[in-house]
């Protein structure tokens, strides 16, 4: 059978009943000269297969994941093309407009499995959670400061703001990262040497310098731990606001779990 009888032939069994239909394969055509790489695109075959889809009625979900469903090695030279595919009519394609079809890599077979996914659960980037506390930790303000006069990007307004606030985030990553890492180091050197002159104290009574330097651990701590203590109030507030009642369970085995023998009780 031709390729353009096969063409006909599902054609006549679209139109001879009645219903909601899915066709899919490997259909040994493209639509489109962008969807082969390395070999010859035949404009020809192109249209009768555009020509196919027009008329009977079915449309086509865009394609994430690989770009090209099917690969073949000649030798040295791979030939890329997107000849498999999933084809719905009207009445899917109404039901379900936000789906999309994703190729996944490829394994034991030169073809990208596809599958259909009416459920739409690509929610684009991760958003960037930004903590109160860190506008009273050194560098923040001057960070933001910075980004803001310091990088001038071409465009339309709309586009410089978007890229400069991309530009803030990935640098905030980067300086919260290098902040958490310190915290943690100054976090274990102060406890250590707290400890110790704690130890010191319970055989003689320390000197001035000695109370000044156990002082300022103390009070060194106390200021890394709120600042914590203030990142999980604030993911709570919004765990509360998501989930409610739910959320009070999980936050107070968190906060159990890192202060040992301090018994919450809730109230109700």
């Amino acid at each position: 059978m031709g390729i353009n009888e096969l063409w006909l032939k599902i054609n006549q069994v679209i139109q001879a009943g009645q219903g909601w239909w899915t066709v899919l394969g490997d259909f040994n055509a493209v639509r489109y000269p962008e969807e082969r790489k390395n070999s010859i695109f035949d404009p020809v075959c192109a249209r009768d297969f555009n020509d196919f889809i027009d008329e009977a009625g079915l449309r086509e979900y865009n394609l994430i994941g690989m770009k090209y469903t099917f690969l073949a090695s000649r030798g040295e030279e791979c030939k890329l093309s997107r000849i498999d595919r999933v084809l719905v009519c009207s009445n899917v394609f109404n039901k379900w407009p936000n789906a999309c079809v994703r190729a996944l890599h490829r394994d034991l077979s030169d073809h990208s499995p596809l599958v259909l996914s009416l459920v739409n659960t690509n929610y684009g980037a991760k958003p960037f959670r930004w903590f109160d506390s860190w506008l009273d930790r050194a560098g923040c303000e001057e960070l933001v400061t910075n980004v803001m006069k310091g990088c001038d990007f071409l465009g339309p307004s709309d586009v410089a703001l978007v890229r400069k606030l991309q530009e803030l985030r990935n640098r905030l990553r980067g300086w919260i990262k290098k902040c958490r890492i310190k915290e943690d180091e100054d976090l274990a050197r102060f406890k250590t040497e707290k400890e110790d002159y704690e130890i010191v104290m319970e055989d003689r009574d320390l000197e001035e310098e000695e109370v000044w330097i156990w002082s300022e651990c103390r009070k060194s701590i106390e200021e890394i731990e709120r600042h914590r203590s203030r990142d999980i109030k604030q993911k709570s507030r919004v765990k509360w606001a998501s989930h409610g009642d739910e959320n009070i369970a999980f936050f107070h085995s968190m906060v159990n779990g890192e202060k040992p023998g301090i018994l919450f009780r809730v109230l109700r």
